[in-house]
């Protein structure tokens, strides 16, 4: 039986089987198999450098961590890294790293723990916290030869990420949810999240079936978690009204992430090089609306690291669409104005723009 959070660290590791049983079982569980052939695609299961691993603790990074042990021990190389960042942001945080600790010295894996100092008060503490970890496992990555980063990253997690993104009205690139892979530097080392296509109601059985224990984290229960709140009001209905939701929108991410590709093929086609920033109306004129955004929110990230408001790009799409030729400007922030006249879509820098408009004319 699984033992949660409420037990004493060391007890819920002692009540786990011994770990020649739990590597016994997670060998044999279908979950073992289905994500061996994601490893074996990307590399994992037989490289010389071993993978780092994202271990909260939790059910998700803990059922990572043992199915990657386990492919891994089949051929006979060397185990994953465990690391646990501990952010510092929450009472008990210090039971959840040890738990991992403890955890990892039962199984003979090798672990290390960062302990950050993260200010809460310094604007989007989850967004930084985050950051933060990442930045670690990349990190630990480097100094260890490895190449590849896993997370626990599920199929729940796929869903409430591409809800969060539709209602947000991202891009499509948002609206198709997490990639299964990614880079996470310049030097070749590879995010990987074998999970996806596994609901979270899969992972904690896997955790039942091979009696281990787990930590739950108390900020996933925080109301005033809009991701939380969709965990606990929205998914449930879903699932109701549609079993299996959070598996099938994950197969549909695959879906549009191809889709998403071709669609960023056709803004580079339309737009040019990532640095443009003078375009002819007439051409972009007969683009869809989404295509003109998507194209001047490139511009603007490349140029000035820009992040304006769809809202407001959406109305320059409009402008440049209209039979209006009378010159307009739309401040984006940043520095930065949009500029449409009568034959140009101009992205200026705002000291420039009145010289730019009577520069270009109608």
């Amino acid at each position: 039986m699984t033992v949660m959070l409420n037990n004493p660290v060391t007890e819920s590791i002692n009540l786990m089987p011994d770990p020649e049983t739990i590597w016994l079982r997670t060998g044999r569980h279908p979950m073992t198999g289905s994500i061996a052939g994601i490893l074996d695609r990307h590399d994992v299961s037989t490289s010389v450098e071993p993978p780092v691993i994202a271990f909260s603790g939790g059910a998700d990074s803990l059922c990572m961590l043992l199915v990657a042990s386990a492919i891994r021990r089949r051929h006979s190389v060397a185990p994953p890294l465990a690391v646990h960042v501990d952010h510092g942001l929450r009472a008990g945080s210090e039971e959840d790293a040890d738990f991992c600790e403890c955890f990892c010295k039962l199984m003979d894996l090798p672990f290390q723990c960062a302990r950050l100092d993260l200010d809460p008060d310094s604007g989007n503490v989850h967004d930084m916290a985050r950051r933060a970890r990442y930045e670690v496992l990349t990190e630990q990555a480097r100094s260890s030869g490895s190449v590849h980063v896993l997370t626990g990253h599920h199929a729940d997690d796929q869903l409430e990420t591409m809800l969060m993104n539709i209602s947000r009205g991202c891009l499509p690139s948002a609206t198709a949810g997490m990639p299964q892979n990614r880079p996470l530097d310049d030097h070749g080392t590879m995010l990987l999240r074998p999970l996806l296509a596994v609901p979270r109601l899969g992972i904690e059985q896997f955790c039942t079936e091979c009696e281990v224990s787990f930590r739950t984290d108390p900020s996933n229960s925080d109301p005033s978690s809009p991701r939380t709140r969709l965990r606990h009001e929205v998914l449930p209905v879903l699932e109701q009204l549609w079993p299996g939701a959070a598996s099938r929108a994950s197969m549909a991410a695959e879906g549009l992430r191809v889709g998403e590709r071709l669609f960023q093929q056709h803004v580079v086609r339309l737009f040019g090089s990532a640095g443009a920033r003078s375009w002819s109306r007439h051409v972009l004129a007969h683009s869809e609306i989404p295509v003109i955004i998507a194209g001047l929110l490139r511009s603007l990230r490349t140029t000035a690291q820009a992040d304006p408001s769809r809202t407001r790009l959406r109305d320059v799409a409009v402008a440049i669409r209209s039979d209006d030729r009378t010159p307009r400007q739309f401040p984006l922030g940043s520095g930065r104005t949009c500029i449409v006249t009568a034959s140009r879509v101009i992205m200026q820098e705002e000291s420039l723009t009145d010289k730019a408009v009577d520069d270009v004319g109608s």
